[in-house]
């Protein structure tokens, strides 16, 4: 039985070698052997990541590594900026705002880039200690310029937040060169990897915010799971099973060189795009700002959304991502993220383009 071809963008299909370092025996938490495991995969993300900067690994989702980012560096009432232009950096704004903190949010019109000739006039005209961007907007398809921003910041004081949950690892990313000092991703993403682990790499510029920082936290205490991670310790239970995939995958990584792993993933992008032009579709994004991990495309204007994602799980076997808050009846995404096999891409592409014409057909008729 052929298996479901995932086309969302994360969780990712895992390759069978990694399915299989999943299903690993278990080992003793607080022994040499998990020290071992934590040491190699926290130095294989540091390499991704491009820092000398601590990393650390939490057994959570991207959004505890979110968490972790407020909690941790700033005190009720501190200002922050919050660029959104999608459904994910909203999440940044609920969240930060949860924590109370005073945020002002700068929006982007969706499927467009954020100006950072904008970003630094609003940090010149208010007395913010963070600013939260998202690097590559999954419900939008739109990749940020990281390298921009950063410049465009100078040394400013002022903590420059990153989240890379749907980048890291196939998008480059040069955290240290760009003047990140917070960033953060998920192993269930480009890292070919299940969910169950978050990364966060943190700059000495945070942690001297972090000395004075007053808000709570304890799961997510980056300092005490920083001091355990370099005595070859994790605090809680860790996520086993998405430790041992983690060291493959970036054994791996390691292997085949991440100039490659960016390349491969570009060239997939290039190849989904060039296909969705060719179907006569256009993307919700302009080009010039187009994700390498998914495609955000705009479906005709006579297509039922609901129905064009029944009929591929249905009778093709394929899920693609939908659309997201007010793009759900006119956008469906792509996820080409992590283990790319082009047979099963190629094979979703053919499936929106089969599923597009069984509906224009029944309309016709």
């Amino acid at each position: 039985m052929t298996p479901e071809n995932l086309r969302i963008p994360g969780p990712t299909p895992l390759p069978d070698d990694i399915r299989a370092a999943v299903a690993g025996q278990m080992i003793n938490h607080r022994g040499e052997k998990f020290a071992d495991l934590l040491r190699e995969v926290r130095a294989g993300v540091k390499t991704v990541l491009d820092t000398d900067g601590d990393v650390i690994l939490l057994t959570s989702s991207g959004t505890g590594a979110m968490e972790a980012a407020a909690s941790n560096f700033f005190s009720a009432g501190d200002r922050v900026l919050v660029v959104r232009g999608g459904v994910f950096a909203n999440r940044a704004v609920s969240l930060t705002t949860a924590f109370g903190l005073d945020v002002e949010v700068l929006d982007v019109e969706w499927g467009t880039r954020v100006d950072s000739a904008e970003i630094v006039s609003r940090l010149d005209a208010g007395g913010h200690r963070g600013l939260f961007v998202t690097h590559n907007e999954t419900s939008t398809g739109v990749t940020e310029d990281l390298a921009a921003i950063g410049a465009a910041l100078g040394d400013r004081d002022v903590l420059f937040i990153v989240d890379a949950v749907s980048s890291a690892a196939a998008i480059p990313i040069r955290t240290d060169e760009w003047r990140i000092d917070i960033i953060y991703g998920a192993s269930q993403k480009a890292w070919m990897a299940p969910p169950g682990l978050a990364m966060i790499a943190v700059s000495a510029r945070a942690w001297r915010f972090q000395k004075s920082a007053g808000l709570p936290r304890f799961y997510f205490d980056l300092k005490a799971l920083n001091d355990a991670a370099d005595r070859g310790q994790y605090p809680w239970t860790p996520a086993l099973p998405a430790f041992y995939a983690m060291r493959l995958a970036l054994r791996q990584f390691e292997a085949e060189g991440m100039e490659s792993v960016y390349s491969r993933h570009h060239q997939t992008a290039e190849r989904v795009r060039r296909r969705v032009r060719a179907m006569g579709l256009s993307l919700f994004p302009d080009e010039t700002v187009a994700s390498d991990t998914v495609t955000a495309v705009k479906l005709p204007p006579d297509v039922d959304a609901v129905e064009f994602h029944d009929i591929a799980r249905r009778e093709y076997d394929t899920v693609f991502g939908g659309g997201l808050a007010h793009l759900n009846t006119s956008v469906f995404r792509i996820g080409h993220l992590g283990w790319l096999d082009s047979a099963d891409i190629n094979r979703s592409l053919d499936v929106a383009e089969t599923v597009l014409k069984q509906l224009s057909h029944a309309e016709a008729d």
